[in-house]
């Protein structure tokens, strides 16, 4: 997964900012109940990455406590909006899709 496109700031040396390293590890520990589709933009049209979370309670419940100081979806919202992450549709049955065009 390739989140090098995103704005990131820098101070002073080059630094991972946390939520984008626990974001990694998440995303690659947990595909069965958050997992990373990668964008495409190469083709004529822009294909956006997207972040589908296939079970909102149970990533609340098991997952965010392990990676952050919390279990609250909010704040994950939040901070995927910060990273121009944006809501896909409407969420079924617990699945939640955002998008960001560009990674």
């Amino acid at each position: 997964m390739n989140f090098a496109a995103l704005p990131l700031p820098i101070v002073g040396e080059e630094k991972t900012i946390p939520f984008l390293r626990n974001l990694t590890e998440m995303l690659e520990k947990n595909s069965r109940l958050i997992s990373f589709i990668p964008g495409d933009k190469c083709s004529s049209q822009i294909t956006p990455g997207k972040i589908v979370i296939h079970d909102r309670k149970l990533v609340e419940d098991e997952v965010l406590p392990i990676y952050f100081n919390h279990k609250s979806f909010a704040s994950l919202r939040r901070q995927l909006s910060y990273f121009s992450f944006v809501r896909v549709g409407k969420s079924s049955r617990g699945k939640v899709i955002y998008a960001n065009d560009a990674v």
